[in-house]
């Protein structure tokens, strides 16, 4: 299912409410987009837990999530300075200095694309905390190397899902299937190896699954096979 909700607190000023959270999880196939406390917006993508209080913090904004997330986050200003905001996933804490960006933490990989503003990541376990992302800059944390990956990116490709659009470019086909996977809520099983096998090109998230596995066929060298809920590729 997919909706979106604007939550503002009953009563505001209440100081047990800053205790009282809420927890969103979107199924596979679903999408949710919803406006935090402060006015932030969070776009939701398929898969995805998000835990936020119902009244934050006054000094500081912190938020809970795994899955993927798309963040225009609001500026809250006290005493002449920024209001941190802070989103904990996995063993990566990410410090929001006015931006918007999409946020991946599926398995062991959290993916950080920034598209406007900065952000400050920081790593439990890794000596690679406090590194800063600018515009068009990615970072790739891998949770079980402790290895950071910071690259240059065309953010379009990472944040079209919100506009629903599948966008991929040289992609990796386990890395496409995987997309695939999560919003049909569909198994996919690999009968030939594929890896060398990468797949470009944008495609409507709203496309009839059969359609869209034609799609992919067009390009050579790839074919599945849809068996009730089970995707079968081979080549």
């Amino acid at each position: 299912a997919d909706g979106s909700i604007s939550y503002r607190p009953k009563y505001p000023g209440k100081e047990a409410s800053k205790f009282v959270h809420n927890t969103i999880v979107t199924p596979g196939g679903g999408e949710y987009r919803l406006i935090l406390p402060d006015g932030t917006k969070v776009w939701l993508n398929a898969m995805t837990t998000l835990r936020y209080p119902v009244q934050f913090n006054k000094d500081i904004r912190e938020i809970e999530m795994t899955g993927e997330a798309y963040f225009e986050v609001a500026k809250v200003v006290k005493a002449g300075k920024r209001v941190p905001f802070i989103i904990h996933t996995g063993s990566q804490k990410l410090e929001v200095l006015g931006t918007v960006f999409n946020l991946q933490h599926y398995g062991q990989k959290i993916v950080t694309t920034l598209l406007e503003g900065k952000v400050k990541l920081n790593f439990a376990g890794s000596d690679h905390d406090g590194q800063y992302l600018s515009p068009d800059e990615q970072a790739t944390f891998d949770m079980a190397s402790n290895r950071v990956k910071k690259i240059q990116v065309d953010p379009f490709y990472f944040s079209a899902w919100k506009d629903g659009k599948f966008a991929f470019e040289k992609t990796a086909i386990e890395e496409v299937m995987e997309t695939i996977s999560r919003w049909y809520d569909v198994e996919v099983i690999f009968k030939n190896e594929l890896k060398d096998f990468q797949f470009s090109g944008t495609i409507s998230k709203y496309e009839d699954i059969n359609k869209l596995l034609q799609t992919i066929e067009l390009v050579g060298g790839i074919h599945f096979q849809l068996k009730g809920r089970r995707i079968y590729v081979m080549k």
